[in-house]
């Protein structure tokens, strides 16, 4: 619960950055279409996950000054395997969980000199899924008693659930091209996050910020 709460509070929101790229000139016999990848997520959740994290982010761009992108991302990936003894008494734990989250972002650019560059605001919502399969298995070895159980004995317990949330919020970011195809986008923004089954007993305010890169048709 506290797992997805802090994955949520990374995959959702705006802000903005800048910098010395070339912008895009022409745009009218383009798909429009840009494909493109958060390079920040890895280094968000460095030492907090024992797999690969990504994300993959579709945006297309119509009407000149606005633009509509959908996001898939994987992250949370936690595996971990535990062994701790008390006395005589062996506990084993194997904790597994993985996160994902479908975000779609309507933006609006701001400057009306260059087609969908520069800094922009927007709307963004997420569906968020986190899956747990948790294992504990206790040991009591013979002639051993541990919460009224006398040795041998193995007392197993586990904990599997689908976690799932939605949330809601404003964004705001800055994105240029280089070279009119290779695009840096910076977003950042917050918003509300709320459990669907539930997760959490009110909701709670979350944030978002990404670093994508990636190439423009």
């Amino acid at each position: 619960m506290k797992r997805l709460f802090i994955i949520a509070f990374l995959l959702f929101g705006s802000s903005c950055f800048a910098n010395k790229l070339e912008p895009e000139r022409d745009s009218t016999k383009k798909v429009n279409l840009i494909l493109k990848t958060d390079v920040l997520l890895p280094v968000i959740t460095l030492g907090k996950s024992h797999t690969g994290e990504f994300s993959f982010t579709v945006e297309r761009l119509f009407n000149k000054r606005h633009s509509f992108q959908l996001t898939f991302a994987s992250f949370g990936n936690y595996k971990r395997n535990m062994q701790l003894s008390y006395g005589a008494v062996t506990q084993e734990t194997n904790f597994d969980e993985h996160s994902i989250a479908i975000i779609p972002e309507y933006k609006f650019f701001v400057s009306k000199n260059k087609n969908h560059t520069g800094y922009y605001i927007g709307a963004s919502a997420a569906y968020l899924l986190n899956a747990q399969n948790n294992k504990w298995a206790i040991i009591i070895p013979a002639g051993v008693s541990y919460n009224n159980t006398m040795g041998p004995a193995t007392l197993s317990y586990h904990y599997k659930d689908n976690l799932q949330a939605l949330a809601f919020g404003i964004i705001n970011g800055f994105q240029y091209y280089l070279y009119n195809h290779f695009v840096l986008d910076f977003i950042a923004g917050g918003g509300i996050v709320a459990g669907i089954n539930p997760l959490f007993e009110s909701p709670q305010f979350i944030w978002r910020l990404a670093l994508n890169v990636g190439y423009k048709f």
